[in-house]
């Protein structure tokens, strides 16, 4: 068990493998500035200037580099819609299985990864590769079990 205190005298104890857990959930920093750092580079490339979030149909379909910049910041928009889900479901799920929430979340980051360079280098038909598959392997799962073990405290109750 891993045990941390603060001055109010609260003492949280976690399972001692949770560790791999905090650095899954840190590495969706790491993730998410390798997709930042994408659109950042396809809006130079492109030349799409703020606040214009997208590159119109027009820009992309003459631009290889809209066109990439549109699929950097629909990866980033994803990114955002599914992090505060991976998570929770991470977390709370290594309170119980810190090794499998770790590897659950790990292939999601690979995955991840994986994607952002496909749906980039290929375009939408990029998201459905590998890449997808390994974050959709590790992330239905985790939240399956994230909401067994969320569940089963109340079914005792029942």
């Amino acid at each position: 068990m891993f045990a941390a205190s603060n001055s109010t005298g609260l003492v949280l104890t976690l399972p001692s493998n949770y560790l791999f857990v905090g650095l899954v959930g840190v590495g969706t920093f790491w993730v998410n500035l390798l997709q930042i750092l994408q659109v950042s580079k396809y809006r130079k490339l492109s030349g799409i200037e703020y606040p214009q979030h997208m590159a119109t149909q027009e820009q992309a379909k003459s631009s290889q580099a809209a066109m990439k910049f549109n699929c950097a910041q629909r990866i980033v928009n994803a990114a955002i819609g599914n992090a505060p889900t991976f998570l929770v479901g991470l977390f709370w799920t290594g309170l119980y299985a810190p090794n499998l929430a770790a590897s659950l979340g790990g292939l999601y980051l690979v995955g991840r990864v994986l994607y952002t360079l496909g749906y980039i280098n290929a375009g939408p038909k990029g998201r459905l590769t590998k890449g997808g598959l390994l974050a959709t392997f590790g992330y239905y799962p985790l939240m399956l079990i994230a909401t067994y073990y969320a569940v089963k405290p109340l079914l005792a109750l029942v």
